[in-house]
């Protein structure tokens, strides 16, 4: 099967439905976009369902599901959840004028304002350009397109949630930009190219930081052969320090493009100043589709990061189990749940086929790790934060502090952490005898009990460094 008859069915030629008429106005600053992993009220996806039922019932166990239909799937869908025998409290059927079923790519990018409200991002989607790996002067071999619905749901999506809808007048394909949430994002060079007909690419950095609050753009090598060269393929962003990165077997033809991407990203440092943490996860070879320009290798980055779960596709392949371990290393606190199935393709598994509706009132809590090994220092450990509570409740302070030990003690000590400035919390741990082994986590409240701890899982699971 070709990649044109994959991505071009029948369905996808609907006919185009009404704009809406909703005011759209620009963000007020500082504007920052929210990165994958943080707190969601859940996920959506499309119905007709493109993910195996099981997935969609761990999407429903804890968290909200928002399947997206069209008019005439609605009766379909509901059918589907009575089956599935899904919490009805769980799940929201949202009728919208959805063809496609990539809300990764053409869904809602989420920020927030300098206001703290939550927004939702409008940005231009007119389909997938395939592209070579170096494609002459920027062209793509051909464009598959998705039908006119696609690009109409983001402004349905912000009428229904009462979002204000942030205008974007370029491409901004969710499968190729991620973010950390901090200013920074990852893209291919496809992006660049999938823009031309809109603005070049210093335009585009200027929208980025005005609309959007994306202060750096990091542009890497296109890695497949031919395809939509998406970087969610083979880079995950896990959080503002830390980034997994896909292994391909010995020789395979997108090992040294990403080799040399890595190289570039070695270079750079991180929102808090240090260089990248890189974790690899190997990704064997798979049986999918037939294609004359790339071998296909599993496609385990492609996985979503929902609350506390990771869900990862899973190719039926003896690569399975040790990416599921990798996903538990690299996750911590986190539950990794796997899903087995026979129609992940390596250029578009999971990820590519949700998003995450976040938590428009989160309690956001920010610390940069303390570097380990740790300096030994006479006066402790200093520890600072930021913790913003985004419903505009107050901060209880009573209740934000910094918890310890010493490794392999079983009582946590507790510091406060102090309102030092606008939004910024800060603490000093005790001073330890060099050599010894420190644990740690931070809380926060809010007036209105929400809280959040700082790594995801503590105390179950710890910062930890050595003192030096």
């Amino acid at each position: 099967m070709s990649l044109l008859a994959l991505l071009c069915p029948a369905a996808l030629l609907l006919p185009q439905t009404e704009g809406l008429s909703q005011q759209q106005q620009a963000p007020n600053p500082p504007v920052r976009m929210i990165a994958e992993g943080e707190p969601a009220l859940g996920a959506m996806i499309r119905w007709p369902l493109r993910v195996p039922d099981a997935c969609v019932v761990e999407m429903a166990k804890d968290d909200t599901l928002f399947l997206l239909v069209d008019e005439k799937n609605e009766t379909a869908a509901r059918k589907k959840v009575e089956e599935l025998e899904l919490d009805p409290s769980h799940v929201q059927i949202v009728a919208c004028s959805v063809v496609s079923e990539w809300p990764r790519d053409w869904g809602p990018h989420q920020l927030f304002d300098g206001d703290g409200n939550w927004c939702i991002v409008d940005q231009i989607f007119a389909g997938y350009p395939i592209y070579d790996r170096e494609p002459k002067n920027g062209k793509p071999q051909m464009t598959i397109p998705t039908g006119p619905g696609d690009d109409q749901v983001n402004g349905e999506l912000a009428a229904k949630y009462g979002a204000q809808l942030i205008p974007f007048p370029a491409t901004l394909t969710g499968g190729n930009f991620l973010n950390d949430g901090h200013g920074t994002a990852f893209c291919t060079q496809a992006l660049l190219d999938e823009n031309r007909k809109h603005c070049d690419e210093a335009t585009l950095r200027q929208l980025l930081k005005k609309h959007l609050g994306i202060h750096r753009l990091v542009v890497l090598e296109n890695t497949e052969v031919v395809g939509l060269q998406h970087i969610d393929c083979w880079l995950k962003v896990l959080d503002a320090e830390r980034l997994l990165v896909k292994r391909p077997p010995k020789g395979h033809n997108e090992e040294a493009a990403i080799e040399r991407n890595l190289a570039k990203i070695a270079e750079l440092n991180n929102a808090f100043g240090r260089p990248y943490e890189i974790l690899r996860i190997d990704c064997p070879e798979v049986k999918v589709l037939e294609f004359d320009e790339n071998d296909p290798i599993a496609a385990y980055t492609n996985s979503l990061i929902l609350n506390g779960k990771v869900l990862v596709p899973l190719h039926q392949v003896d690569g399975d189990k040790d990416a599921i371990e990798t996903w538990k290393k690299a996750m911590p606190g986190h539950e990794v749940i796997g899903f087995p199935w026979d129609r992940w393709l390596h250029f578009d598994a999971l990820h590519c086929r949700s998003r995450a509706v976040f938590d428009r009132n989160l309690l956001r809590l920010e610390h940069a790790r303390l570097p380990d090994p740790a300096p030994h220092r006479k006066d402790g450990h200093p520890i600072t934060t930021r913790i913003r509570a985004l419903s505009g409740a107050d901060i209880d302070g009573e209740h934000c502090c910094v918890h310890y030990r010493q490794a392999g003690q079983d009582e946590w000590q507790a510091t406060p952490l102090r309102l030092t400035s606008d939004g910024r919390w800060d603490g000093t741990l005790p001073a330890f005898a060099e050599g010894t082994r420190v644990e740690y986590y931070l809380e926060a409240r809010d007036q209105k009990g929400q809280t959040r701890v700082h790594p995801f899982g503590a105390p179950r699971v710890a910062h930890t460094f050595t003192v030096q």
